[in-house]
């Protein structure tokens, strides 16, 4: 097997926590669909919501793909940053009175993925960054 060939797999012993983080991630997708549907008449634009959903579902399996394959930890960054925005494109398709009365993000459980990504991926470290991040996100 050559170097590429070898850095193009998943570490053996890190395959089943990938396949539970995509397993985790397609239920949190679903969270946020019905999420979207539930509160599609609140938003102030409901068209964006839809289109962060979309890029959402689009995201969840490529990068699903990406961390069966390889457990890239380049994804996981990536991961976080799309994720990040994701969230905070709640300030948009929100209303301002939601968002004030503690309405859910967008995202909702979602946007745990990349904290546990970089947790496998990384380690403790990578999964206290993500969290920091996601926090002040």
């Amino acid at each position: 097997m050559t170097v590429d060939a070898a850095r193009a797999r998943a570490h053996p012993d890190l395959v089943p926590l990938w396949r539970g983080l995509v397993v985790y991630r397609v239920v949190a997708l679903v969270a946020a669909v019905v999420g979207l549907v539930r509160g599609l008449d609140a938003w102030a634009r409901p068209a964006l919501g839809i289109a962060v959903v979309v890029a959402m579902a689009v995201w969840t399996g490529y990068s699903s793909w990406r961390y069966l394959r390889t457990g890239d930890p380049a994804t996981a960054v990536a991961d976080l940053v799309l994720t990040a925005l994701a969230t905070t494109s709640t300030l948009l398709v929100d209303t301002p009175a939601r968002i004030a009365a503690g309405g859910a993000v967008i995202t909702t459980v979602w946007s745990a993925g990349p904290v546990l990504a970089l947790a496998i991926a990384l380690g403790w470290r990578g999964g206290l960054t993500g969290a920091l991040v996601s926090i002040a996100v």
